[in-house]
């Protein structure tokens, strides 16, 4: 569970990064803050270590349903993006799974898995400015999205 001081930490960290991979791709940014707030709140859902509001639920459906398949890039990178989602939903039900094991060694896999999520990241950057983007990017991340191991207690 993530205290408050460190959301908005998470959350500072996110804008920086989202602007520099997105740069002036309005698009890309957008779609980027619509996914990563859905699945901050699922995750909130799933976890119920964080209040989820009624307008929290709408937003994921209003996204999800009608915000993100209507994203111009979004639409334009569908086929590419699509197959990063599937792997990431399947990689965080997993590491969900494995979290929740006694054994520290699942546990900690399960902790490496859960920030799957952040190899996004450098595939949109990819997608905007190339290869060399990308690297940037991956470099990036790494810094500022590692966490300490959980212990057996969260």
């Amino acid at each position: 569970m993530s205290t408050e001081q460190e959301r908005r930490e998470t959350y500072e960290q996110t804008k920086y990064v989202l602007s520099y991979i997105c740069e002036d791709n309005a698009e890309a940014k957008e779609y980027l803050e619509l996914l990563l707030r859905c699945l901050r709140i699922i995750d909130d859902v799933h976890d119920e270590d964080y209040p989820v509001s009624k307008e929290d639920l709408l937003f994921v459906f209003e996204a999800l349903f009608v915000r993100l398949p209507l994203n111009k890039f979004f639409v334009v990178h569908r086929d590419f993006l699509l197959s990063q989602h599937m792997v990431t939903w399947n990689t965080w039900e997993i590491s969900n799974l494995l979290r929740s094991q006694p054994e520290d060694f699942h546990r900690m896999y399960g902790q490496v898995l859960s920030g799957y999520i952040h190899e996004l990241l450098p595939l949109v950057a990819f997608l905007i400015g190339g290869y060399h983007k990308m690297k940037e990017v991956n470099g990036l991340i790494r810094t500022l999205y590692q966490d300490k191991l959980e212990d057996e207690h969260g």
